[in-house]
């Protein structure tokens, strides 16, 4: 049930989970808004289940519940992490949210894995659907919250994302900070 007419949908971020973003939830929920955490398909379950998706897949999941969520409330905010982030860049680009938050969106790889993963990604299909993981440095006070193995797939269909959403960026009409 909810105690007024608007929601904040929380999206977390690549290869994350929803806890990513449980304490700015229960934060904005202390501040009156009702807090909604979707959780991309592929994600908070396991490295495998995550090479087995696309991106595509990745943005349904948040689709379908800002499409819930407009259905229920008068006025919807996006709060997107790094990946999350473009999804509701994308989002935006579709509907009209009434506010945006992005923390980092991931929108131009940066840094040289990108390249190297561009390089290995054709060598990398030659060892079949089990594919290639690279194990990720991740804190053990954060390893409930994402993967600490990253398979390289899914890297690719990150970056692949990221252009899509840069493609779209100029006809996004909602605020955004």
């Amino acid at each position: 049930h909810h105690h007024n007419d608007k929601v904040v949908l929380l999206i977390h971020g690549y290869t994350s989970n929803p806890e990513e973003t449980r304490n700015l939830g229960n934060y904005l929920y202390e501040q009156g808004f009702d807090v909604f955490g979707v959780r991309m398909t592929g994600h908070g379950t396991t490295p495998q289940e995550l090479q087995c998706t696309t991106w595509h897949k990745w943005y349904v999941s948040v689709h379908e519940a800002y499409s819930e969520l407009r259905s229920r409330y008068a006025k919807v905010y996006l709060f997107g992490v790094s990946m999350g982030a473009m999804s509701a860049l994308k989002l935006a680009e579709e509907s009209t949210p009434n506010g945006i938050v992005c923390a980092g969106a991931f929108l131009m790889p940066t840094s040289r894995w990108v390249s190297f993963a561009h390089f290995i990604y054709p060598i990398s299909r030659i060892f079949g659907s089990d594919g290639i993981y690279f194990d990720v440095p991740i804190p053990k006070q954060r390893q409930h919250i994402t993967y600490i193995r990253n398979p390289l797939t899914s890297t690719m269909q990150l970056i692949d994302y990221g252009k899509d959403v840069r493609g779209c960026l100029n006809r996004i009409t909602s605020p955004i900070l």
